[in-house]
């Protein structure tokens, strides 16, 4: 609250209080009191007047910069009825009665929806975790059992897969930094585990694969950077051109980071979407032109961790030509916390 503010909300009571003093100097004239003594009167009681609304607005302002300051303090800003100093006056002890009540019934059904969200993550983890072993045995049994036929299923499984594992990570990825290691970690190893997962459908689509040869090691967790990754190359997989595909995967050691390319020249990304690739559920153009169904979550996912891990990760694309994306992982630990922690003020 300003002086201004304050003036405006006692407006009601300056008018009232010069309504006042108009007939009283009209009374006292016609008590025959000498005009110079009713100035000095009116005088007075102005001075006073003054003198109490300056010590009004002092007060209130004081109260409410002790509110605000336990505000900015606060990180669950409902519960400033239970730190806040209880009021004085009756009006607005009744005002503070009605706000703790309001907000212990608000907590409560906060606590509610946690519970329920927390209920259905658990659930949604537990059956991710059922419904892979099934999957699991379904390809095991394609291996086994090669055939035409069971090349085709496999893929399929593995498409299935994939899908699974976004639903895994989207449930985990507010508590990312309860489910990782950060330890030095292989990036050769990592490429090769993803290309080898997904060796049936690079066969099918008939795509040349590019890895690098330099085994290069860097910080990070194994198991998300290889979900990262797995989406990318989904991605390339999904946008390819009808003939020669390709896809290059690159490593270039820097001062600080490694910096790893995922390249394809597939049909790329037109120029005014490429700001918007990483938006939660953005398919753009081309993701709506093809026969396959896009979801818009793999780069928001990919981004949304990348962030929380410390790294950093960017996209440049020409339509018709090559899409490009570029990881960057910090080479020591030290490093990777600072960016982790640089990253997520930008949250």
């Amino acid at each position: 609250m300003n002086g201004k503010e304050y003036i405006l909300e006692k407006t009601r009571y300056i008018l009232l209080w010069i309504i006042y003093h108009v007939f009283l100097y009209i009374f006292l004239m016609a008590m025959q009191m000498a005009p110079n003594e009713i100035v000095l009167l009116i005088l007075i009681n102005t001075i006073m007047g003054i003198g109490y609304m300056i010590y009004d607005y002092q007060k209130h302002k004081k109260i409410f910069t002790k509110i605000d300051q336990l505000m900015d303090k606060l990180q669950e800003k409902y519960l400033i009825s239970e730190v806040m100093q209880k009021p004085k006056t009756q009006v607005e002890q009744y005002y503070y009665k009605l706000l703790k009540e309001a907000n212990q019934s608000m907590i409560e059904e906060v606590t509610k929806a946690q519970n329920a969200q927390k209920e259905y993550k658990e659930y949604i983890e537990s059956w991710i975790h059922e419904i892979k072993i099934p999957i699991t045995s379904a390809m095991l049994l394609c291996e086994n059992n090669k055939s035409f036929a069971t090349r085709k299923i496999y893929i399929q499984l593995e498409e299935i897969n994939n899908f699974v594992e976004q639903v895994l990570f989207f449930a985990r990825k507010e508590n990312v930094n309860n489910d990782y290691i950060i330890q030095k970690t292989s990036l050769k190893k990592v490429i090769d585990s993803v290309i080898v997962r997904n060796k049936q459908l690079f066969i099918q689509e008939q795509i040349q694969i590019q890895t690098p040869e330099k085994e290069v090691t860097a910080y990070t967790d194994e198991k998300w950077l290889a979900f990262i990754i797995n989406q990318i190359v989904m991605n390339c997989v999904k946008y390819k051109h009808e003939t020669k595909a390709m896809i290059i995967i690159g490593i270039e050691e820097k001062e600080k980071q490694i910096q790893m390319s995922i390249e394809d020249n597939g049909i790329g990304i037109k120029e005014s979407e490429i700001g918007r690739v990483f938006e939660k559920g953005f398919t753009g153009s081309n993701g709506r032109k093809i026969g396959k169904k896009s979801t818009g979550i793999g780069l928001y996912l990919c981004k949304n961790l990348c962030k929380k891990l410390g790294m950093d990760i960017q996209i440049e694309s020409k339509e018709n030509v090559y899409t490009k994306v570029i990881i960057s992982i910090p080479k020591s630990q030290e490093w990777q916390e600072l960016q982790k922690n640089r990253n997520l003020t930008k949250f």
